[in-house]
């Protein structure tokens, strides 16, 4: 089994809190190689990195360094540290004057690393250098309830994150609800909360201006409730999941009357897209296959310090 040295990394935390992006994709990635007989994820919190020696000490003899926090790049690169062989994914977009990250988002240390990302739009330097990774969700866990009547037409976010845009969610609710069905807004939850209300939820209604994956979409959709998003969203990659509308609120009300009137058609199209594209088996197979071509490279190419034997 290889040892894969996960920096930045954190436990997996209690449902009874809020996640946020970055918990809900630390939480799917481990469970993803929870039973993994190929590659063992060893963690190094980010909240346990105090010195670059922390991190040096780590990985002593991992056969992939795994870095996914990118607060870590600029502690790792002014050290003196070699690259990971694995960076990401992260949605912190690096462009060349960036206020000091310059330095080490560079072709000599950053990109040397094999560069994974969600989608090509979050990578504004160098989208044809990159690798994409597929995110998943926990199909096994979420599954559509059959039973429970359907009424809301929900929006979930931050309110103050200018990503998600709550001002055109303003302007969609001012237009009246289809008949039957009410809208709710849910922020500041926790993921028990979310988890809860979708049993509850006809449509969810993703109104960001951009995204890294959205995971309470995908997790909505493995419930079976269908998602009205903007044409576009993570530049194509997911013309085939959801109702695709353009950026305005009346195209939205008009895909959000559309689901509605054919619920049933559109909640089993939902649960099919992710069993078929973003289980975490499908997460695990992704970053599986990039672990693979990094052992597979010219040993002499890669970090030294690395075994590259057999265990």
């Amino acid at each position: 089994m290889k040892r894969v040295a996960y920096i930045g990394g954190q436990p997996i935390p209690s449902f009874d809190r809020v996640w946020g992006g970055s918990l809900a994709t630390n939480y799917c990635f481990q469970k993803a190689f929870q039973d993994d007989h190929e590659y063992f994820l060893d963690i190094l919190p980010r909240d346990e990195i105090r010195t670059a020696q922390d991190i040096m000490d780590f990985c002593d003899g991992a056969d992939i360094v795994h870095l996914d926090d990118t607060g870590m790049c600029g502690l790792m690169f002014t050290a003196g540290l070699p690259t990971p062989d694995v960076i990401g994914p992260i949605t912190r977009s690096p462009v060349k004057d960036y206020k000091g990250w310059e330095c080490c988002y560079s072709e000599g240390w950053f990109y040397k690393a094999t560069v994974i990302r969600l989608n090509y739009a979050e990578e504004r330097m160098y989208p044809e250098r990159v690798r994409l990774v597929t995110h998943g969700v926990d199909t096994k866990l979420l599954k559509p309830d059959t039973e429970t009547p359907k009424k809301w037409i929900l929006w979930a976010g931050a309110r103050g994150r200018y990503a998600k845009n709550y001002g055109m969610w303003n302007e969609i609710r001012q237009r009246p609800a289809p008949d039957g069905f009410e809208y709710m807004t849910l922020s500041g939850y926790t993921v028990q909360e979310y988890w809860d209300i979708l049993k509850e939820t006809a449509v969810v209604v993703c109104t960001s201006r951009y995204e890294s994956f959205c995971n309470c979409a995908f997790e909505a959709m493995a419930c079976g409730v269908p998602v009205v998003w903007r044409d576009g969203l993570q530049g194509g990659l997911l013309e085939a999941a959801g109702v695709r509308v353009g950026y305005e609120p009346e195209f939205f009300n008009c895909g959000i009357r559309w689901v509605c009137n054919n619920l049933d058609h559109y909640s089993l199209k939902a649960r099919k897209f992710v069993e078929d594209h973003n289980t975490l088996e499908h997460m695990r197979d992704s970053y599986a296959s990039v672990y693979s071509d990094v052992l597979h490279n010219d040993p002499a190419q890669r970090t030294p310090g690395r075994t590259t034997e057999e265990d």
